[in-house]
């Protein structure tokens, strides 16, 4: 059976990439609302999917080699280092400043992709992400003078957003010698390590959760693990980094609109002009990348 046209296989990378940032809103929403240090949180998350994972991948006699694990070690400590400092930063500021700091990235990305790994980057692309973060900018402005807003919370999320750019980065580089089950169960079991390591060095309580809280730690583990990492990764096969990149930049829409339901967070218009600004000009690159010509990304050029 022949494999799909490359504009086809392109669309349903963007499709598997939009789950997978729906699915990470909402674990910004659930991680404020569990009764635990931002560490514990993400110690306990990634414990869980990381041995669903291999669990899995020993029942189908496919455990990572010693290779793999070299390859993926880098992704995993900048996953590591991205959701210690991102889960930190929610129990500090808005979720809706976490999670939108945190996710502007995109032109870096833009950068590193064509630099590095030779994607296409259009002049409207560019236009458009300036756009989005724009759109990104106004949300931000919109809740900095809530009673929930923290400045350190929000100098968190700049380095969760520099953690989260290598993270995606990597997941891209390492295609040639690590699938993307091997990736996420690697990256997931560094993180695991890593956020238990500080959990424990910076005093946090790693004590048996209450059964709300492994309910509410299951969600994250089987929602934004399972699903929303494996999804991205392996959407990256299909569509170029710095378009992976872009569409997170619709995360904050959803967790600011999760957030306002579930947690009764404020939301202010301009708040709301800011996510409507960036989920139209998120709209436009997508759909100016399905419009593009299937030409592999390896050969492209800047137009």
């Amino acid at each position: 059976m022949s494999a799909p046209p490359l504009a086809q296989r392109q669309t349903i990378g963007v499709g598997a990439a939009f789950v997978s940032t729906v699915a990470w809103g909402a674990s910004g929403v659930i991680a404020k609302a569990i009764d635990m240090g931002g560490l514990a949180v993400v110690a306990y998350r990634f414990w869980l999917s990381t041995l669903a994972f291999f669990a899995f991948m020993a029942l189908a006699r496919r455990l990572p080699s010693p290779a793999a694990f070299t390859a993926a070690l880098p992704g995993g400590l900048a996953l590591a280092g991205d959701v210690v400092l991102f889960f930190s930063a929610v129990k500090l500021t808005t979720v809706a400043n976490a999670t939108v700091l945190a996710a502007m990235q995109p032109l870096l990305m833009m950068y590193l992709g064509h630099r590095l790994l030779g994607e296409r980057i259009r002049r409207s692309h560019i236009g458009w992400s300036v756009v989005a973060l724009g759109g990104v900018a106004i949300l931000v402005f919109g809740s900095s003078g809530l009673a929930e807003w923290s400045p350190v919370g929000d100098l968190l999320a700049v380095g969760a957003l520099v953690a989260w750019t290598g993270y995606l980065f990597f997941s891209k580089a390492t295609q040639a010698s690590v699938t993307p089950l091997e990736y996420t169960a690697i990256t997931g079991l560094v993180s695991a390590v890593v956020a238990t390591g500080l959990a424990l060095l910076f005093g946090q309580d790693l004590s048996w959760p209450t059964t709300r809280s492994w309910i509410l730690l299951g969600v994250m583990a089987f929602g934004s693990g399972l699903c929303a990492h494996l999804l991205m990764n392996w959407a990256l096969t299909r569509i170029p980094v710095w378009l992976g990149s872009t569409m997170t930049l619709t995360i904050p829409a959803a967790a600011t609109g999760m957030a306002w339901l579930w947690l009764g967070e404020s939301v202010t218009g301009l708040q709301i002009a800011g996510i409507l600004v960036t989920l139209l000009a998120v709209a436009a690159i997508t759909a100016g990348r399905s419009a593009a010509a299937p030409i592999p990304q390896a050969l492209e050029a800047v137009d």
